[in-house]
């Protein structure tokens, strides 16, 4: 049996929500995943597997090859990205592709917390798919504005809940939808673009360590040395959403792990998480997560 066929026979077990024994990087310290049923005939695009991952700052991942093409989306933490003989740090927004002839070296650099999401993908014709979308078959990392790209990872995880008949058929439309859209989202490189990328860290950082005591963007913004003019459109540009849709994603995202990890109250969560009403926290918990916090915890608990 030759490598593919092992990695075949290893997705082959995985369930909806637990991943098979060794599949996961002993570095990881918890994630939020889906696991799919393949169509074994490839004719189809297909989600195999997609996830979020808190990772620890000494995370690392070498691959000089890998059976399935992969999207690998950095969403925290600065990051040192290996491919071929050229090697780069970089941040959230950057997109790493690999796959069979792409070989990809990930290692996490400097204070975290340090965070991605990732996709794996089998069918035919997938090389047709990025290149539709104008990503071409030698670009291994891009640069995007992001926070449109991470609501599309949570939509395909998301997908853990959905009927049987239902969970393949919507991620893969997901799928199809997120390489579209990373294509689209690519950064033009300017010659102020360093400047606004340092400027946004800074500000992303703040968002990342305070989110749950901010009370709005403008105090965000004041917070971070720039006018909230400003702030609002390193948003825009950097990730493709806005500053307000970034903040309650992440208030969000927390309260979903809090929710698996922890027996605290859904109004408890809330709070803590900087929400002060309870009933929206759950309206806003549903529209991202599709279900409502307490049908979200019982698919973990």
């Amino acid at each position: 049996m030759d490598v593919f066929d092992e990695l075949m026979s290893i997705f082959d077990l995985m369930t909806p929500k637990c991943p098979p024994p060794g599949f996961l990087d002993s570095h990881t310290r918890r994630g939020r995943y889906v696991f799919l049923d393949r169509d074994k005939s490839r004719r189809r695009l297909d989600v195999i597997c997609a996830g979020w991952e808190d990772c620890s700052a000494d995370f690392e991942i070498k691959r000089p090859s890998f059976p399935y093409p992969t999207m690998e989306l950095l969403a925290g933490g600065q990051w040192i990205i290996g491919s071929g003989k050229s090697c780069r740090q970089s941040g959230p927004g950057t997109l790493v592709l690999y796959g069979p002839s792409t070989p990809v070296a990930l290692c996490a650099t400097g204070p975290g917390p340090h965070s991605k999401y990732f996709l794996v993908l089998s069918g035919a014709n997938i090389t047709a798919q990025f290149q539709k979308a104008g990503i071409p078959a030698h670009e291994t990392i891009l640069h995007l504005q992001h926070g449109m790209l991470m609501d599309l990872f949570e939509q395909i995880i998301s997908c853990s809940s959905l009927p049987e008949a239902h969970k393949n058929i919507v991620a893969s439309a997901i799928a199809s939808a997120l390489i579209l859209r990373a294509g689209a989202s690519r950064l033009p490189v300017k010659g102020n673009a360093k400047q606004d990328g340092t400027a946004f860290e800074r500000c992303r950082a703040y968002m990342e360590s305070h989110y749950p005591e901010i009370l709005g963007i403008g105090m965000a913004a004041e917070s971070c040395h720039v006018t909230l003019e400003h702030f609002s459109r390193l948003f825009r540009k950097f990730t493709g959403t806005t500053a307000e849709r970034f903040l309650t994603a992440l208030r969000v995202n927390h309260a979903a792990r809090m929710l698996q990890q922890s027996n605290l109250t859904v109004k408890n969560i809330a709070i803590s998480v900087g929400f002060k009403d309870p009933y929206h926290f759950s309206k806003v918990f549903k529209k991202i997560h599709s279900v409502s916090p307490q049908k979200y915890r019982s698919q973990f608990h």
